[in-house]
């Protein structure tokens, strides 16, 4: 007769293959779902040889650093190890045939498909994996630091969402998918999106509050929904000109953001895309779009935070276009610039020091509008 482990406390906990009972044995082929949930007082946990499945979130939230997987091992549910934040060794017997943890990785592989399927803090990432597994890392609160090595082409929705202290992540240009809040709620501080991405899908690094440098590939093509909502410290942006479409609230309060620049190939960008409402009510200050025809602001509201305060530059012969585009045109200043000075406009044209002449020679502020010099370039502000 099989039977299966329910909740038990101890510091140390060795699942048996058989446990006696009334003078009969038997085997221990499960251990049931939330059977160890938010047991905070266990540490180690060896499961026996008999076990074949783990049930879903059966150590979430628990207290566990060490986990050993026998030989049978067959199936393991969702969330097992959620918010396992002191989760810091994972070993998988050596004679198991569907899974193993190579090259001492620390991580729970699905042998067959080379995929990461659970990883802790104490995982490194082996270079023989293609793929990381729909919320390997979900909510991994220990996790500081990863990197994704050549070998990975896909990571999963959720793989690393919710790893509050993961600060620092290393991609190779050879990753070609990321699911949807991939990277969602963490630390990460730097960021440079590999070659590799189409596109940076909805929500994938919403709420990465610590963000302050972000580098676009020049080889994306779309940003979805919410994609990097809620970075509250990205104050610079360069969008590719490669990149086509910019989702619904893309770069939803990003309330420090002062400079940015959208590239020669956007023809939509979402609502609220690039909005600070309330309670931040935060404006950009300078934007330059690259395209000769205004890209389609869906409901007009994309910056609707920044229509009063930002200076819009475009290229000077699509002036009228954008002055009578919706949306667009509700930008209170809106500066003509040659398709040659593009690319430098955020050098330094916003610069309150910045002396600024007209035609004559006579010096202007910025509330001068008509052709001016700055930097020994002729801007035509209306």
């Amino acid at each position: 007769m099989d039977t299966s482990v329910w909740a038990y406390n101890s510091n140390d906990l060795d699942v048996p293959d058989t446990l006696n009972y009334d003078g009969v044995d038997y085997v221990v082929k499960s251990v049931d779902d939330y059977a160890l949930n938010n047991c905070q007082a266990i540490r180690r946990v060896t499961l026996g040889n008999s076990l074949e499945r783990i049930g879903r979130s059966a150590f979430a939230g628990s207290g566990i650093f060490s986990i050993r997987v026998g030989a049978s091992l067959k199936s393991i549910g969702k969330e097992v190890f959620l918010g396992c934040g002191n989760l810091n060794e994972m070993i998988v017997d050596e004679a198991n045939t569907l899974y193993d943890s190579r090259n001492e990785c620390n991580a729970i592989i699905k042998t067959a498909d080379n995929c990461l399927v659970y990883g802790c803090r104490g995982s490194i990432v082996p270079p023989t994996i293609t793929s990381i597994a729909d919320s390997a890392f979900f909510m991994c609160t220990g996790l500081v630091k990863i990197e994704i090595p050549n070998s990975v082409r896909k990571i999963g929705m959720s793989a690393f969402g919710y790893c509050n202290s993961l600060a620092t992540v290393t991609f190779s240009d050879s990753l070609k998918y990321m699911g949807p809040g991939a990277f969602a709620m963490t630390s990460i501080k730097s960021l440079v999106i590999p070659d590799g991405l189409d596109s940076v899908p909805y929500l994938a690094f919403s709420g990465c509050t610590n963000l302050e440098e972000l580098v676009l590939p020049k080889h994306l093509k779309s940003i979805g929904i919410l994609a990097f909502s809620h970075c509250f410290k990205l104050k610079r942006l360069t969008i590719p000109n490669s990149v086509d479409s910019i989702g619904i609230f893309a770069f939803l309060w990003c309330n420090v953001m002062e400079d940015l620049t959208i590239g020669s190939g956007t023809t939509y960008i979402g609502s609220s895309a690039f909005d600070s409402p309330f309670p931040f009510n935060h404006a950009i200050t300078s934007v330059t779009c690259k395209t000769s025809r205004p890209p389609t602001l869906e409901l007009g509201d994309a910056f609707d935070s920044s229509y009063a305060n930002a200076t819009l530059y475009v290229p000077i012969s699509s002036v009228p276009l954008y002055k009578s585009a919706l949306g667009w045109k509700e930008f209170y200043h809106i500066v003509g610039i040659e398709d040659s000075e593009v690319d430098c406009i955020n050098e330094g044209s916003q610069d309150k020091n910045i002396v600024r002449y007209n035609l004559m020679g006579m010096p202007v502020d910025e509330s001068y509008r008509g052709v001016v010099i700055e930097n020994g370039k002729k801007i035509l502000k209306y």
